[in-house]
This record gives structure tokens, sequence and C-alpha cells, in this order.
């Protein structure tokens, strides 16, 4: 019975190289919800990505338009059986293959519907349209990808819970923030074995709290957000200075280094800002600190008291707001060729998300990891976005969740030359994703972070940040009992 099983979906495969490949239109647009307060963890989500929102959405057609003749990230005559040729070892898949798993989905699924919920459009991961339309060809299951505003995203999501209408199936997540999670139900409870080495288990206890898992994602998926330094190529010709990718591959890429480079940019260019983005929290989680707001595995603690998040953070204050070496909040500076690093997510890299539109285009946006810290001894590999997917609350089809992800997330079905646009970035974000210590940057409580005015903790000069901790700590402890009190109910789920 097996063997037929696979010998049907040869045959499937043989037909899916014959019919013409038609892009996923990426679903309708849902309405969007009426404005309201965001909970008190979701203001931790980069500022950078909620202003960049609209711009995004205005670019994302031309963006997809003019990418739509030069995409081969599925050719007609491929045989989708076939890995990419250029798969490198990092990106493949352990555990069982999606053929496997694709013949043991239970026959029920065949013609049914899955609604994803996302704030990207599908057409924003290169090749995804014609990789959702293979799925439903092998499977019959269909594919309604709907994408939500970033601005209404987080508080959408628990108005159709309640609502009991349009409820989606997959949920796109950002982080494991105890209050979104709250509109999830646990991976654990649907009836599918998530223990398989094909899925990353480190980003599942990431996800976990007591017995209960909220989110996943696939081990060595080409689709995750780890955190990243870009760096202007263009700019580092120009001006002769070093390469950060080349000192990285002699070992000689670290935090000093960075910093003498930003300085070097200043004195030749005359102008702040040596970096155009990067929030506290980027850079605090690279010396292993989650955020004023800390988990334990346990429970959520208040972190600011603690020796080591006052001297970076004084650090990181001078550097911002004394020397001016970073130019806070600007990603746009970068992308017109005005300051030479940004940092943030792996996201960013991709092909056909709008970020850094100009750069992509000339084809001058590299990648690095983040700098080591000095005298360190262990290095922590941030996560800008802790990207995975949960079930929603009341969905409608859970049960084909884990099939549908198990096809999607496979580097073998997608052409992984074009998804980061050249081999060293796609060289840098595997890097990256193989590190051990990975760290989720729970950042901090509302008003802190996120706005670049005098009364956040990012405006602070390094004399300052004592007194601002002080003030703030209150702040901090009502959060995290908030946290703590919504941690009990998801252990309970």
């Amino acid at each position: 019975m097996k063997q037929t099983l696979k010998s049907i979906l040869a045959l499937a495969m043989v037909l899916c190289m014959v019919l013409t490949a038609v892009g996923c239109s990426g679903g309708k647009q849902e309405e969007q919800a009426s404005e309201q307060q965001v909970a008190v963890d979701d203001s931790f989500f980069d500022a950078a990505t909620t202003t960049n929102q609209a711009k995004q959405e205005e670019s994302e057609k031309a963006t997809t338009d003019s990418n739509k003749d030069k995409d081969t990230s599925s050719k007609k005559d491929k045989d989708t059986n076939k890995k990419s040729s250029i798969l490198p070892d990092e990106n493949k898949i352990g555990g069982k293959s999606w053929n496997d798993v694709l013949a043991s989905m239970p026959k029920k699924l065949r013609n049914t519907k899955l609604v994803m919920y996302n704030w990207n459009p599908a057409a924003e991961y290169t090749g995804a349209p014609e990789v959702i339309e293979r799925f439903t060809k092998q499977t019959g299951i269909k594919v309604d990808w709907r994408t939500i505003t970033y601005a209404n995203y987080f508080t959408k999501l628990p108005a159709l819970i309640s609502s009991g209408e349009n409820i989606p199936d997959m949920v796109r997540t950002r982080g494991p923030q105890p209050s979104f999670m709250e509109n999830l139900q646990p991976l654990n409870k649907i009836g599918y074995d998530f223990s398989d080495e094909a899925w990353d288990q480190k980003l599942m206890d990431l996800y976990t709290y007591g017995d209960n898992t909220f989110a996943t994602s696939l081990q060595n998926t080409h689709i995750g957000c780890v955190s990243l330094m870009f760096f202007n190529q263009a700019l580092v010709d120009k001006y002769s200075l070093e390469n950060p990718y080349k000192l990285w591959k002699a070992g000689k890429w670290d935090w000093d280094k960075y910093i003498k480079m930003c300085r070097e940019f200043n004195e030749i260019t005359n102008d702040n800002g040596s970096c155009g983005e990067g929030h506290f929290s980027l850079y605090t989680s690279f010396y292993g600190i989650q955020g004023a707001i800390s988990y334990n595995g346990k429970e959520f603690y208040n972190a600011m008291k603690e020796k080591q998040f006052l001297e970076v953070h004084q650090k990181l204050g001078d550097l911002y707001n004394k020397e001016k070496l970073f130019a806070f909040g600007n990603a746009e500076r970068f992308d017109e060729s005005k300051v030479l690093f940004s940092i943030g997510s792996a996201v960013h890299l991709r092909r056909k998300n709008s970020y850094f539109g100009k750069l992509k285009n000339a084809n001058t946006l590299m990648a690095v990891p983040f700098p080591k810290i000095n005298g360190q001894k262990k290095y922590y590999q941030g996560l800008g976005e802790a990207e995975a997917y949960g079930i929603a609350e009341g969905a409608s089809n859970p049960t084909a969740v884990p099939y549908f992800l198990r096809y999607f997330l496979d580097g073998s079905n997608y052409e992984l030359s074009n998804y980061f646009g050249n081999k060293q970035n796609l060289e840098v974000y595997n890097w990256c994703m193989n590190q051990k210590n990975k760290i989720f940057s729970y950042g901090y409580p509302t008003g802190m972070a996120g706005v670049n005015s005098t009364n956040t903790i990012e405006a602070q000069q390094g004399g300052q940040m004592k007194s601002y901790i002080d003030a703030n700590y209150g702040v901090t402890d009502k959060a995290v009992k908030e946290f703590n009190a919504i941690l009990k109910k998801l252990k309970a789920k």
C-alpha cells in the first residue's frame, strides 16, 4: 500500500511538470480591524516594522510585478520531486521527508481549505506562490493566504476569535509574547507528532510554556528571522574600508572592529550615524540579555537591576546619544547609501521583501553575522523575529497545518539562489541559523522603547541610564506581573 501511495504521488509530480504554474494571488485582503489598544508586550515589536508597513504595502504590488518575469524559483519543466540543485547541506531537512509526510496525510483532509494569517503576502517569499500551488495539486488542500496590515495584526486576531467568524488556521508569530500566545491552541493537542527531527525543537522550546507548545518551524528552513548586520558593499568599496564579510571569514569580526569602522565612516563622511537602524533589544541580545523583562524557563522576572544590564545599556546610551554613532530609527538613510550599516532580521534580505529595495536592485546589499563581543566566551545569536507558526483558537482545519508547513518551509522546494539574492547572503543566513545559543529579546514595557523620544531608554546617555532604570523599575514590575498571570493560563490550556 505504501509503495502504491508513492507511485500515485510520483504520477502527480509528473503531471505538475506539464501543467502551467500559476502564482497564488495571496488571498483576499481581510477587513481592517478598528483601532484598539495594543497589549503591553505588543510594543516590543520593532517600531521600524510598523512605520514601514504602509510603505511596504504600497510598494508590494510594484515589487511583485517587477520581479514576476525575473523569478525563476519554480520552472515549469522542473521535476518537483527533485531537491534544488544548489541546496546547501545547512538547508537539508532531517527526519521524515515531505514525500513521506504527505503520503501519510489523512484522506479526509483532501479538498479542504487551509487559511494562513500573515502580515506579509505569499509573494514576499520568493517562489512561495508556486510552492503553494504545487502543494494544492498534490494534496487537494486549497490555501487561502490572508495578508493583514501589520498595524492591526496583533489586535485583529483576538477580535476574529471572539466573534467566531473568519478565524484563520495557521498564524505567523514574531515571538513568544504571552498575550499573543493566548490566541493560539497548543500544538501538542491536535494529534500530530512534532517530535520528528525535521521540526526545530529548540525553537519550539522557546514557544513552550509548561507542557504546552504554541508554535513551530522546520529545522534548517530558509524561512527564518535571525538577527543580521547589513552593510553597503558599494560604500565599503568607495571609501576603501575593510570588508566585514572578509573580516568575519578571517575570524576578525568583533565589536571593537565594528565600532572602529563606524567611527571611521563618520569621520570620512562628516555625518552622524554609521548604523541606520537597531533597537537596544537587538544589541543587548548579543550580550545574553533578554531585555528588561526576561524569562528563566519557569517565570518572567525584572532584569533591570542586574549589573550587566546597567553596564551594557550605559555603553549603548553613549554610543547612540553622546557620540551619535548610530542613527536610530533611520533605515531609509541606509537604503539611500548615507550610512554604512543597518541591523535587523533576515526577513529584510529576502529578494522580494520591499526593505532596502534600492540596495537590492543595485546588488550591493550584503550581510554579515553580528560581531562577537570582545572578551565574551559565549556567542549569542539574536532572534530579531522568532518566526514560527501556530494554530488559532477555534481554527476549523487545525490538523492540516503540519502537512502544509512541512512542505512550505522545506528549502528543497525552492531555488535558494533566488531567495536571498546571492550565495554570500545565504551562507551568512545559514551560519546564523545554525548557532546554538539563540536568544530572543522580550524587550521593554510600553513607553520605554520603540519611539525615539526623551522618555525612552534609547534616548538616555550613559550617565543618565541608572536614574532612568530606577524611575522605570516599577513599570517593568507591573508588566512582569501581567506576563506571569497570562503564563498561568497558557500552562493550564
